[in-house]
């Protein structure tokens, strides 16, 4: 299967207000919103503090997504940028705030996409592209903290590029949400003891979430002892096949059964594990209404979405085993929101990895809520000859039509 990345270009637009260079730029914030913020800045106690591998480790990683030769955290200050932690900058640890590169991005919402400094408006003329370090590309995300933008996750190039990649942005900005999540987290949580303990990696995982609302929806008109027996029918599938697939089992509850899969051979034995999980429950749970209903064409009540991103894996706050957050299960989630009975909706990320033999029918692209610019998902109904019943797989791949 084709890769299905969508370049993302050069922003355009028009701007207020000036920089010292006499390029435009956004307003921030009133005087007193400034203080506001720099209130929240200088609650997290992490100005002028040393480095901590927690932030290190995560400047790595995107410096890997975007194939930078540098990378960083930022607060900014009142009148100056204070890296927390740095990627290929030497012992760098601050300059002034006014005209830099982060000072714009705090000042929106988005991500700021630089792809050639010198042919931006906004830092052609800035002292950071014509001399010092002749910056080219930028990229940085907001970082928020308490409702305020308290600094940015970054990335830079001394060349210029012509594009970058729906998925890089989209991974970045995961990694943006764990720098969110480690900002607002105090520093003596995940550096005491042992240094090799607390947080494991930034590690691409595949995410699998069934939805069995309607499931519950039915048990309303059955005996109180089938609706339990159906229940646990539909339990017992989801974790069988999680097992056979080599998965890991996160959540039984509510309306959603969640899984991860982990495995370090990498993102494309991940994905096909996900995927052949997805199609193993629907398979099954094909079976179980059929003999319910006692219907050959039985569609089952079953929905999943299933994604690949990144998550921060470790074991702090637990006494034991592995732990995962970031926009990885988050997006899975809403995925999973938009499946209908019987179906597997799945990412762009999910489906890469499988190649030529993820099979698909239609595509759907929407704003997921949360999500920065739209995603495309795909209806997955077979990884090869391994194929759901639910639906017929005449017209795979047939990328145009509806879902």
């Amino acid at each position: 299967m084709a890769k299905r990345n969508r370049p993302v270009r050069k922003p355009s637009g028009r701007r207020t207000s000036t920089l010292s260079s006499g390029a435009p730029r956004p307003q921030l914030y009133a005087e007193t919103e400034e203080d506001e913020r720099q209130g929240i800045l200088h609650s997290l106690e992490l100005l002028d503090t040393p480095s901590e591998e927690r932030f290190d480790r995560l400047c790595r990683q995107v410096g890997e997504v975007m194939g930078a030769p540098a990378s960083y955290i930022s607060l900014l200050d009142r009148d100056r940028q204070w890296f927390k932690s740095t990627v290929g900058m030497g012992d760098l640890k601050e300059t002034p705030r006014d005209g830099t590169f982060c000072d714009y991005a705090i000042r929106r919402s988005r991500p700021t996409v630089v792809l050639d400094a010198t042919r931006d408006p906004l830092f052609s003329r800035s002292p950071y592209v014509t001399d010092g370090p002749k910056v080219r590309f930028y990229t940085g995300f907001p970082l928020w903290v308490g409702g305020q933008r308290v600094g940015t996750l970054c990335t830079l190039d001394f060349e210029p590029r012509e594009s970058i990649t729906e998925e890089q942005l989209e991974q970045f900005h995961e990694l943006a949400l764990l720098a969110q999540e480690e900002l607002a987290r105090p520093s003596e949580e995940q550096d005491s003891g042992d240094p090799t303990d607390g947080l494991g990696c930034v590690a691409t995982v595949a995410f699998l979430i069934t939805r069995i609302d309607e499931v519950l929806a039915q048990t309303a008109d059955l005996e109180p002892s089938r609706a339990l027996t159906l229940v646990a029918d539909y339990a017992s599938l989801f974790s069988e096949a999680v097992d056979r697939w080599g998965g890991r089992i996160e959540g039984i509850g509510g309306s959603e059964m969640q899984a991860v899969f982990t495995d370090q051979a990498g993102p494309s034995e991940q994905a096909t594990r996900a995927a052949g999980c997805a199609i193993d429950i629907v398979r099954g749970a094909t079976t179980l209404q059929r003999e319910l209903e006692e219907d050959d064409g039985a569609i089952p009540w079953v929905a999943i979405g299933i994604h690949q991103g990144l998550a921060l894996m470790g074991s702090i706050a637990q006494a034991e085993g592995d732990f995962l957050f970031g926009w990885g299960p988050r997006t899975t989630r809403r995925i999973a929101e938009c499946a209908i009975g019987g179906q597997i909706l799945a990412s762009q990320q999910l489906l890469d990895p499988l190649g030529p033999a993820g099979l698909i029918r239609g595509e759907l692209r929407l704003r997921l809520p949360g999500e920065s610019g739209f995603m495309t998902l795909y209806e997955l109904v077979g990884i090869g000859d391994f194929r759901t019943e639910a639906f017929d797989t005449e017209g795979c791949d047939d990328r145009e039509s509806d879902l």
